[in-house]
């Protein structure tokens, strides 16, 4: 896949295909337990459910606060169609829930905000049915920070680009601290099957080794995120995944 259509993809100037970028960051890695780069583990719904923004944020994160006001949630309906929704804050408590129900949260960030223009605290997008974690707007970040994604209803994904880094949080630049990171990917009702595998050392230095190499094409409803793990625990990582989707109905 050559870089000029990919650039023409991210320009938004290619019909039919669309871009993403998935960046995410997780912030304490447990020793030699391979995680979602994503500030939590991610519960991938088998049944839509309306989300809400679950109670116990912060008082500044409400309709008239100093905080986060709103939120957009990017989000699959229950048929993997993408739909944008929008949510109102409502401090300590929990928010109203979606109009609709949806199968997946992609991403979500602050929209409308007081004098403290973004979010004061986490806020914690919950599915109703079951209460799982859905999506984290971490403070003062704005965003989601999480490494996975989900391909629409009707389009196939390719994974053309990534990138990641080791924040060494323990060793103080120790050039022994290495982490390994992982795309992994499930197609539709299938299994987890691992596409590429690299290492890092907080150096910079890196160790590449896959059973694919990039682009790594993804079908209709499929899953995708990337995993780390290192040998020395409280590692903070972050990764991105950059992804462009064909609309198979216009090709």
């Amino acid at each position: 896949m050559k870089s000029d259509f990919i650039l023409s993809v991210g320009l938004g100037l290619e019909r039919g295909w669309h871009p993403e970028t998935k960046f995410g960051r997780a912030p304490s890695l447990a020793a030699t337990t391979k995680t979602t780069v994503s500030p939590f583990v991610p519960v991938y719904l088998t049944a839509a459910s309306t989300v809400r923004i679950r109670t116990g944020g912060n008082a500044n994160d409400d309709a008239a606060g100093a905080g986060a006001q709103s939120i957009f949630l990017r989000c699959l309906d229950a048929n993997y169609n993408r739909v944008i929704l929008k949510l109102i804050t409502n401090g300590t408590n929990v928010s109203s829930a979606t109009s609709i129900p949806v199968i997946r949260v992609l991403s979500a960030w602050v929209d409308d905000v007081g004098a403290i223009e973004n979010n004061a605290a986490d806020i914690i997008i919950e599915a109703v049915t079951g209460l799982s974690t859905q999506a984290i707007i971490p403070a003062f970040e704005g965003q989601t920070l999480q490494c996975h994604t989900t391909v629409p209803a009707g389009h196939t994904g390719f994974i053309v680009a990534k990138e990641f880094n080791v924040i060494d949080t323990v060793g103080a630049g120790s050039t022994q601290h290495l982490a390994h990171f992982r795309i992994v990917t499930r197609e539709f009702e299938k299994s987890w099957r691992t596409r590429y595998n690299s290492g890092q050392d907080t150096d910079g230095s890196n160790n590449n080794f896959s059973d694919q190499p990039l682009p790594i094409k993804v079908g209709e409803k499929g899953d995708i995120k990337m995993t780390a793990y290192s040998h020395i625990a409280n590692s903070e990582v972050n990764a991105q995944l950059f992804i462009i989707h064909r609309n198979d109905s216009s090709v």
